[in-house]
């Protein structure tokens, strides 16, 4: 009896080895012995029609409607109101040297290439002086100019000469400049307007 079941167990383990062996040949995984093979599959990329990995697709091209550009907005021509030109100019008060200094002489500094307006009661701008009037005055700057301002007048209430400067922050026509020139004067209610060009010649207008 003993030597039978010895004989039975030597069959039984040389039946289960040839299985073991015949399985890893042909990858049966009859035991799961054999490890699951990971199949790495490529990233979804753009439709390709005539390459079958990703790596071959090429670069995507950028379409001309995402291209940004750098080129400022165009000043019209006319408008209504000065204000309306506002994207256009910066407000200078700040800038003005001794503005909040009573009876001091002023001083306006060129930021840009475009030109200064000004709107002031009774006073002298670059040597200008406006009489008794309320003016206003278009006045041709470039970068590092300077504009000299003056007047007697001043506010209690706001703490400062009675002037007001903006700068245009690009070059405008000199027809344009005279047209906004006009605007300004009728918005600000002023009686008489000076346009002064870049060689310093004024011209004014009631």
């Amino acid at each position: 009896m003993g030597k039978f079941l010895g004989n039975l167990i030597k069959w039984s383990l040389w039946i289960i080895g040839l299985v073991v062996v015949v399985s890893l040949m042909f990858g049966w995984n009859v035991f799961g012995l054999i490890p699951p093979r990971v199949v790495e599959v490529p990233a979804e990329c753009d439709e390709c029609p005539v390459c079958e990995t990703c790596k071959e697709c090429p670069e995507p091209v950028a379409s001309n409607d995402s291209v940004v550009t750098d080129e400022p907005a165009k000043v019209p021509d006319t408008v209504q109101k000065f204000r309306d030109l506002a994207t256009f100019y910066i407000d200078g008060d700040q800038f003005i040297e001794n503005w909040k200094v009573q009876g001091a002489q002023m001083s306006y500094t060129c930021q840009y290439d475009g030109p200064v307006y000004v709107s002031m009661d009774p006073g002298i701008i670059n040597g200008q002086s406006t009489g008794d009037l309320g003016a206003v005055f278009h006045v041709a700057c470039k970068k590092g100019d300077t504009v000299t301002l003056s007047t007697p007048h001043w506010s209690e209430s706001a703490l400062h000469q009675q002037v007001h400067v903006v700068e245009f922050t690009q070059e405008i026509t000199a027809e344009q400049a005279l047209n906004f020139l006009k605007v300004l004067k009728v918005d600000e209610g002023k009686p008489i307007a000076y346009f002064i060009n870049s060689s310093g010649e004024v011209t004014n207008y009631q």
